[in-house]
């Protein structure tokens, strides 16, 4: 062994460098305008780039508290940081998880465990037409599952990994009257209570406005059953309609009830209460 002892800098001038063990297995490789390698037992882990760097392997970073690691962009532009997990498989196929996060710590017993998850699932690997999901787990009594999933439509499924027939926006799906059911409450010191809007406006751009018309439906509660064949009987319905001209802070409205006769495929009103009571 040997022993070099500096106060100052220690140079090497060479068109390239290897450090290698006594059995001539590499541990550094630097070489003039190009790439820095760092191996473990032989096997390249670690390289340098024109665009940065690479790690061949898993990368584990440790640290004793918040900020593990930190990604920047300092380019000065509107763009932020951003972190790309890609499945480079060479023979993609639909449902491949594209990346996951896993979030894990350990339990009781000192075991490592999966406590909740992010994937992105490929769901159409199609040249043209390609889709994908991205859906949340979470462990519950020790049982891991899938809780909700944003499907490739921009679906937002609760209890059901696909769409279960309606082609909603927003699903959800139980089977029992828990995981079935929802709630919206409110805590204030007040009077007021929750409150559940169904509005419309007759412009197609979101956010801008048209006036509505008499006659238009402004929102209403469905009661549908299963027949068999599908979920879309309507059994009975309560709407909620314009009933006169409106105008700007006056919007007149009737709710008109409706039920479906046996052997009928559509509810037909039954009761109205019009905009005078």
């Amino acid at each position: 062994s040997r022993l070099i002892n500096t106060t100052g800098d220690f140079k090497i001038r060479s068109q390239s460098l290897k450090l290698e063990t006594t059995d001539a297995k590499e541990y550094i490789r630097c070489t003039a305008d190009q790439d820095v390698k760092l191996f473990y037992n032989n096997v390249q882990k670690f390289f340098t780039t024109t665009t940065g760097a690479k790690v061949e392997g898993a990368l584990v970073i440790e640290n004793a508290g918040y900020g593990a690691l930190t990604v920047k962009n300092n380019d000065d532009s509107a763009d932020g940081a951003y972190i790309i997990l890609s499945n480079d498989s060479a023979s993609p196929a639909d449902n491949d998880v594209l990346g996951l996060v896993n979030f894990k710590g350990k339990d009781s017993g000192g075991s490592e465990t999966g406590y909740a998850t992010i994937r992105a699932i490929s769901t159409d690997v199609t040249d043209g037409s390609e889709s994908a999901d991205i859906t949340f787990g979470t462990r519950h009594n020790n049982s891991f599952g899938e809780r909700m999933r944003i499907d490739s439509s921009g679906r937002l499924l609760l209890g059901h990994t696909s769409d279960i027939g309606f082609g909603f926006r927003q699903q959800l799906v139980g089977t029992d009257g828990n995981t079935s059911s929802s709630s919206q409450m409110r805590f204030t010191a007040s009077a007021s209570g929750s409150t559940f809007v169904l509005a419309k406006s007759r412009n197609g751009t979101p956010g801008s406005k048209t006036i509505v018309q008499s006659g238009d439906n402004l929102g209403e509660i469905q009661f549908r059953g299963d027949d068999g064949v599908d979920y879309l009987s309507i059994a009975s319905s309560i709407k909620g309609e314009v009933d006169g001209t409106p105008g700007s802070n006056d919007m007149p409205g009737r709710l008109v009830f409706s039920t479906t006769a046996d052997g009928a495929a559509s509810a037909t009103e039954r009761m109205r209460i019009d905009s005078s009571g």
